[in-house]
């Protein structure tokens, strides 16, 4: 078409109205870009919710069936341990009544000494303290313990005794060495003459009797030495045979089978629940808002598709006014404004041609 045979105010009309078609069809692309956003969004919202409460309720059914069995297996070690338990108790008592049982004539025999013991000092009018343990100790030591005593003895006779007067009965001005001395000096007087004199005076007057009562005291050491070697050794024999324990081994054996029975059954069930019931809980949630995503996809379908539609329509309106009339009227008089001033200015007939209808319209903006 060439311009000098143009009907300008058709073209400058139908320019006016491919513009105003175009940008009411950017107008629809945009709103139509916000509703398919929108709508995207509620359907991946729906999506992730849907997948949520899949992760929600799998886990927490996993859980509940996880405890439940937890709980069974709990109170099956409970059992177990109730039935060692009592098992313990009833070896402890047995032990308690085989020691009582096979240490009774070496009691018997304590017993017996005792009583000899007792009686010979009795006739022979050696008072009881010569017999007591702490005097033969101190006068006719011959164990170990026995030395320990005295090592005790002397120490707090001659060590802590002097000490305690030195530091807590004599004034501070009067504690020096010689006082230190002298202190040390009346103890061993005293208290070694107090000993020698009972030493002394105890073996000149029942020597015989008291030789016989040392003998014994060895007799209740070794004894003593013996009944404390026969409970340690049925203290530490392991062995469950003298006790009649098997009804307890039962109990404990039918414990411990429950128990690995419970256990067997959690891992069939929990393997089950992974393979299977997960998949199912998954379909049926899926299929409770199957409806809903249904919906959702469809009405972001139904949108995507009519933006597509009319972003097509859009791009040809605006490439048939890139290829029809921006070559004639530039870039800048591609608004409706424009056009309609262009076509007033040429209908005016002020001017011949577009050019003259641009310059006129240029200077009446610029005056």
């Amino acid at each position: 078409m060439e311009q000098s045979g143009m009907d300008y105010s058709k073209f400058l009309e139908e320019a006016r109205l491919a513009v105003i078609k175009e940008a009411e069809l950017r107008k629809q692309e945009e709103e139509l870009g916000v509703q398919e956003a929108e709508r995207r969004q509620e359907l991946m919202a729906e999506e992730q919710s849907l997948k949520d409460n899949i992760e929600r309720t799998v886990q927490n059914r996993r859980k509940e069936l996880s405890d439940n069995f937890d709980d069974e297996i709990a109170r099956e070690r409970d059992a177990v341990k109730r039935a060692q338990s009592k098992k313990e108790r009833a070896k402890s008592i047995g032990k308690q009544e085989r020691i009582a049982s096979e240490s009774a004539p070496l009691e018997d025999k304590r017993t017996e000494i005792k009583r000899t013991l007792r009686e010979l000092f009795r006739k022979n009018g050696v008072p009881s303290i010569f017999r007591s343990k702490l005097y033969y100790a101190l006068y006719w030591p011959q164990h170990f313990a026995e030395w320990m005593k005295i090592l005790l003895f002397v120490a707090a006779l001659f060590v802590a005794l002097p000490c305690g007067i030195y530091f807590f009965a004599l004034p501070e001005r009067l504690r020096n060495i010689p006082a230190l001395v002298l202190i040390y000096i009346a103890d061993i007087v005293v208290i070694g003459g107090i000993y020698t004199a009972i030493g002394t005076r105890s073996k000149l007057r029942y020597l015989e009797t008291l030789k016989e009562g040392r003998r014994m005291q060895n007799e209740l050491t070794a004894l003593a030495r013996e009944l404390k070697k026969l409970k340690k050794r049925i203290q530490r024999d392991k062995s469950d045979e003298p006790y009649a324990l098997d009804s307890y081994d039962s109990e404990i054996s039918a414990a411990e089978q429950r128990l690995e029975e419970t256990q067997q059954k959690k891992q069939a069930a929990m393997q089950k629940f992974e393979a299977e019931t997960s998949g199912i809980i998954a379909k049926e949630l899926s299929g409770e808002a199957e409806p809903r995503i249904t919906q959702k996809k469809s009405a972001y379908e139904e949108t995507h598709s009519r933006l597509t539609e009319i972003g097509k329509e859009r791009q040809a309106a605006a490439l048939r006014l890139a290829e029809a009339y921006e070559p004639l009227l530039g870039k800048e008089f591609m608004s409706e404004e424009k056009i309609e001033a262009l076509k007033n200015i040429m209908d005016n007939g002020t001017a011949t041609n577009l050019a003259e209808a641009v310059e006129q319209y240029r200077n009446r903006q610029e005056s």
